[in-house]
């Protein structure tokens, strides 16, 4: 399972967070419409499509997860999600 940790301050800034694991990147991208999540491996993009994505969200009212749908390309998004 790859985990992508969450800075809240860096999200509040950028509204984006980018995670580099070994060759790959993990890009996780809030929007007004929810949440955009990309991945890249030796910068080539890694296909959604066939894939499954999972986030994790710790806040003061608990955790809670989301699932991720596949949204061509190298794309999953969670339509609706807020994180603030």
């Amino acid at each position: 399972m790859l985990r992508i940790r969450q800075f809240l301050p860096a999200l509040i800034y950028s509204r984006q967070i980018l995670e580099v694991i070994g060759d790959m990147t993990v890009e996780l991208v809030v929007g007004a419409k929810g949440v955009d999540l990309y991945f890249e491996a030796d910068g080539e993009e890694v296909p959604s499509e066939g894939m499954a994505a999972k986030l994790s969200i710790s806040g003061p009212n608990g955790k809670s997860e989301v699932v991720l749908k596949p949204a061509g390309e190298n794309r999953f998004e969670a339509k609706g999600v807020k994180i603030a």
